[in-house]
């Protein structure tokens, strides 16, 4: 178990170091979100939520997850914390570090974290704690009415995490 860790977290820092270089390189540059890789810096929370159905092929189960990015950033990498669960028991609780990256119209998110698995009635996974490579992309709006529309949900939900 502690191989496939190492292997998983070597296989992380050297995606995350490759992607650094082509940030700084950007950077010294003058990088803009048109021509390349910016890495981001201060921002706002993200809560994800999400649910769907689980280990599809197998005997399927009901999952939900739960994860906050904490958007106060340092040197443009900030803490993450979450968790997932099914309806077999299995739960998985984790903390990291990510960053965002803008490239054209979207917002690349690699985080990597550490967490304690508890199998329920779920999978074997071979050891109660578990590396989480996570590798997330959203698009973002156009970079000048960025504002405007988070001002708007504001707004409309009356404040914001």
């Amino acid at each position: 178990m502690l191989i496939r860790f190492l292997r998983s977290f070597a296989a992380v820092v050297a995606v995350v170091a490759v992607l650094a270089a082509s940030v700084d390189s950007l950077a010294a540059q003058g990088g803009t979100p048109e021509s390349g890789v910016v890495l981001l810096g201060n921002g706002v929370h993200y809560l994800d939520v999400g649910v769907g159905i689980m280990n599809i092929g197998e005997k399927g189960s009901m999952g939900a997850k739960v994860e906050l990015r904490f958007g106060r950033k340092l040197g443009g990498i900030a803490p993450a914390v979450g968790g997932v669960a099914d309806s077999d028991g299995e739960f998985y609780g984790y903390g990291g570090l990510y960053a965002d990256l803008a490239y054209r119209h979207l917002i690349l998110t690699p985080l990597l974290g550490l967490g304690v698995y508890l199998r329920g009635d779920g999978k074997n996974l071979g050891g109660r704690f578990e590396c989480r490579p996570q590798f997330s992309q959203r698009e973002h709006p156009r970079w000048g009415e960025c504002r405007r529309q988070y001002a708007t949900l504001v707004r409309q939900f009356g404040s914001h995490i």
